[in-house]
């Protein structure tokens, strides 16, 4: 849903300033994309599992 929102923003400042908005899309999902990644690291580590090899 995050990913989702950080793509009508993006659209929507885009529009109004003229701007790129994958370039802004990239910019705002750069935060949700580390959460993402941390959680699953910590959830592979408590199921001794390598669920996400990166």
């Amino acid at each position: 849903m995050a990913s989702g929102l950080f793509a009508a923003e993006a659209i929507s400042k885009g529009i109004k300033s003229g701007s790129n908005a994958l370039d802004l899309y990239t910019d705002l999902i750069k935060r949700e994309r580390k959460q993402t990644t941390t959680s699953w690291r910590l959830g592979a580590r408590l199921a001794d599992r390598d669920l996400m090899p990166i």
